[in-house]
């Protein structure tokens, strides 16, 4: 079992780019807002996590395009991931 490491920092975006996170930021930011009555209350906590959420999309978006790179560059991996699908279609392997 491989697990590939990451910074301190990775795991900190990939948190707060949860959904259930960015909602909970959404509604104590917007909470705070109005009984503060500051838009800077606002900005100061949902800039950090939109900063998140972009990052973790790119990466999401990084990762998506590197496979479908060695899909279409390398014979050996896309004939990996078809007999993976194949295996999986008909239930040999889940």
């Amino acid at each position: 079992m491989s697990s590939k490491s990451t910074t301190g920092f990775q795991d900190l975006v990939h948190f707060l780019a949860r959904p259930k996170v960015v909602l909970f930021a959404v509604i104590v930011a917007f909470g705070g807002g109005y009984i503060f009555q500051s838009k800077a209350f606002v900005q100061l906590i949902l800039v950090p996590v939109g900063i998140c959420v972009a990052i973790a999309l790119i990466d999401i978006g990084i990762a998506i395009c590197t496979r479908l790179l060695g899909l279409v560059i390398n014979p050996g991996y896309r004939r990996h991931v078809i007999q993976t699908v194949r295996a999986v279609w008909k239930g040999e392997r889940q």
